[in-house]
């Protein structure tokens, strides 16, 4: 994120630059205000390091975009028809792993990591996503079915959270639906010898309560 910077009273004076280290000046230059284009330009022709504060530093930097933005340009149109489709080839499909990604890691947050990506170099030189993986935790929580089985739930949520989920995606979704079938069937047993253990607990009680009773009319 960029923020703007606020005018510092306390600006560090950017030291003049010797002219022998300027490539040309001519008499119109001389009369220009030292602006922060004129000593980002300055600076990189004579590589000496230099500080900015305030509105200059906004404005050197603005220049540097603006040098970079141009070279890409100035790249994008030494390329070929055939190079150019593959750039742009390259840009749709770094869009769809991203998202595809994001979506991911949004259905699955709390137990997803963050992607991660395998970029490829394009012909301009820059980096595109053309893959991307998000691993994700479908461990049991142990002692507890049906806590796995709500965890289970988020985990197929999460697989099939893409527009289009992949081959992987959906074997991910099928083995936590089968974890959760075995977790709903764990779950059963806990709550029959949970039933059964409560039945006998009674039977016992009433056998107690009977015997009293015979005891005391005998």
């Amino acid at each position: 994120m960029i923020g703007a910077l606020a005018p510092n009273s306390n600006a560090i004076p950017v030291p003049q630059i010797p002219s022998a280290a300027r490539v040309s000046e001519s008499p119109e230059d001389q009369r220009q205000p030292n602006d922060g284009r004129n000593i980002a330009e300055t600076s990189r022709t004579t590589g000496a390091p230099f500080r900015l504060s305030g509105p200059n530093a906004l404005i050197a930097l603005q220049a540097k975009e603006n040098d970079r933005q141009d070279g890409d340009a100035k790249r994008i149109g030494e390329l070929t028809e055939e190079e150019q489709a593959q750039v742009q080839a390259l840009k749709e499909r770094d869009r769809e792993v991203r998202a595809h990604e994001a979506a991911h890691a949004a259905a699955g947050a709390g137990l997803a990591g963050s992607p991660s990506f395998t970029f490829e170099v394009g012909p301009d030189g820059q980096r595109y996503a053309v893959a991307g993986e998000v691993s994700i935790d479908t461990s049991a929580v142990d002692g507890d079915p049906d806590a796995t089985i709500r965890k289970l739930q988020q985990v197929v949520r999460a697989a099939l959270a893409p527009a289009e989920p992949s081959g992987q995606d959906r074997a991910v979704a099928a083995q936590a639906q089968a974890q959760m079938n075995q977790a709903r069937a764990e779950a059963a047993t806990e709550r029959r010898e949970e039933q059964q253990a409560g039945a006998n607990s009674e039977t016992d009680a009433g056998e107690k309560i009977s015997g009293q009773i015979l005891s005391l009319v005998a």
